[in-house]
């Protein structure tokens, strides 16, 4: 294989591999449209090479002429295409000197076809031949210049100044690496081009034609331009992920640090409730402590006696070191810790810390649990806090009802699709209809203190534990809260969980609930 061969095939296919790179790119980018002028020269100058490649081994004029007239075709279209990148990339240039070179150029195909020979000669009496690479090349035309052949240059000069224009608006706008690489490599490689044409034709000074070589050079340094222009957006893109993931983390940092301050404020509501809770084992640890002394004083030592009064120490000393140990649990700042937790378990422990509150403000409380419900992903105190925010949304919204009207009623199910949903539901004013959204938004209160970021910090919460939170008004009346928590996706899934249980005081009208039942019930009278 000759060297002349070796370098043009590999000028065609290096040229064909961009072009078919920046196609797929465009055809991905379908707004970017210079990357598919880029393209379409690229395939230009491949065709370009390939048909310099057949004009230098010519061994008859009329396979010279017929090879120069799609030459031509092929060269203009590496000019118009080369004249609208410049336009788009650069975006510059007077429209006026662009649309000179579109008219020109075009104009010049007709002659192409319409003189003797083709759009370079016309007339071609014989070829020379000429050794090149130690090879000898046909690729030497005698022959008469076509005049025509001027309106092919007079595009090309205003293919250069429109760049120039064009460069010279980017340079003074700041984008001098691009109007230096690609403004640059037009002007020089075209008119380079442009000249060797005009001295082979005009002067039959025995030169190759080699046009494709000066438009890989032309290629070659757009690409470098693009290709820079690929790496620093890579680059843009890994600052914009890592910007993006510190943002999360001072919005995850933020949001944890309000939803704290939240709820040291709702226990700050509930501190009566809290400290009327926390009285009750104390003020027996301290009965049963003096009931003790007085049967030590009298020397009335009952060894079963004094046993069953320790026994209630204890038990109310882990009563009241409960209550001290949820509120521990709700005031600790710490990080996101999704756990295996049990849904039930979970609505009980809230309940409990919530059970004076609702006392007092004569809130009767009915749970619908679904047994045997899977163990669902979630942070505990983070689903506490937005339980509680609920629970004393529901209690505010009942404080127009009737205390006998006032009813909370609480039910978790399993949906389909690992989600377990569970539901708040009040007997109060209810929300007004199409402002179902609105009361999520930020800062959006109908409280005189409220500070409208509960339900907001509330959906944040849940949509970060990859459920959903909404709500709907009841037919009846009130409003019912709705959310649902992804069931928890491990091997831990199958293991025995341990939750606290805790005892609820029932009616005489209602019994302790079957475990059998597929829903089950607790009516809680939680009314003086």
């Amino acid at each position: 294989m000759s060297w002349v061969t070796i370098i043009f095939s590999m000028t065609a296919s290096a040229c064909l591999t961009v072009a078919l790179i920046y196609g797929f790119i465009w055809w991905r980018q379908r707004d970017e449209w210079a990357y598919l002028l880029f393209a379409i020269a690229s395939m230009g100058t491949a065709i370009l090479a390939w048909q310099d490649l057949l004009l230098n081994f010519a061994q008859t004029t009329a396979e010279f002429r017929s090879i120069g007239l799609w030459s031509n075709v092929s060269f203009s279209l590496v000019v118009l295409s080369l004249a609208g990148f410049v336009r788009l990339y650069l975006r510059a240039g007077r429209m006026w000197l662009l649309w000179s070179v579109f008219s020109l150029r075009t104009a010049s195909l007709p002659f192409n076809f319409l003189s003797d020979e083709n759009f370079y000669y016309r007339k071609i009496p014989s070829l020379g031949q000429l050794p090149s690479f130690d090879e000898t090349v046909s690729s030497i035309a005698h022959g008469v210049a076509n005049p025509w052949l001027l309106v092919g240059q007079l595009s090309v000069l205003a293919l250069v100044i429109f760049v120039l224009d064009a460069a010279i608006t980017a340079w003074r706008r700041g984008d001098r690496r691009a109007a230096l690489s690609v403004g640059g490599s037009v002007v020089f490689f075209v008119s380079a081009a442009t000249a060797q044409a005009a001295f082979i034709a005009w002067g039959n000074i025995p030169w190759p034609s080699t046009p494709s070589l000066f438009s890989l050079g032309i290629i070659l340094a757009m690409g470098y331009e693009l290709g820079g222009e690929a790496l620093r957006a890579a680059q843009l893109t890994r600052d914009l992920r890592a910007s993006e993931k510190r943002i999360a983390l001072e919005a995850q940092a933020h949001r944890s640090e309000v939803a704290h301050l939240l709820r040291v404020a709702s226990l700050g509501e509930l501190s009566s409730a809290l400290a009327h809770e926390l009285s009750q084992p104390l003020a027996a640890i301290l009965n049963n402590a003096q009931a003790a002394e007085i049967l030590l004083a009298r020397n009335e030592i009952d060894s079963d006696e004094i046993g069953h009064i320790l026994h209630d120490i204890v038990t109310d000393d882990k009563r009241a070191a409960d209550v001290i140990f949820r509120l521990r649990t709700l005031l600790r700042r710490g990080e996101f810790q999704p756990l295996a937790l049990e849904a039930n378990g979970l609505i009980q422990e809230v309940l409990e810390l919530v059970r004076y509150e609702l006392m007092a403000r004569h809130v009767r409380v009915v749970t619908h649990f679904t047994a045997g419900l899977p163990a669902i992903r979630g942070d505990r105190v983070e689903l506490q806090q937005v339980l509680i925010n609920l629970i004393l949304n529901a209690a505010d919204a009942m404080s127009q009802t009737a205390e006998d009207k006032r009813t909370l009623t609480i039910e978790s199910t399993q949906l389909e699709g690992n989600q377990v949903h569970i539901s708040v539901a009040d007997t109060g004013c209810g929300i007004p209809a199409g402002r179902e959204e609105k009361i999520f938004e930020p800062y959006h209160t109908t409280k005189p203190r409220g500070l409208g970021l509960g339900l907001s910090l509330s959906r944040s919460i849940v949509v970060a534990h990859g459920g959903r939170l909404w709500a709907e008004g009841r037919p009846q009346r009130g409003a019912t809260f709705h959310f649902t928590v992804p069931e928890w996706q491990s091997d831990f899934q199958a293991a025995t969980l341990r939750f606290r249980a805790f005892d609820y005081s029932h009616s005489a009208d209602n019994p302790q609930p079957s475990q059998k039942r597929f829903h089950d019930e607790q009516s809680l009278p939680l009314t003086h």
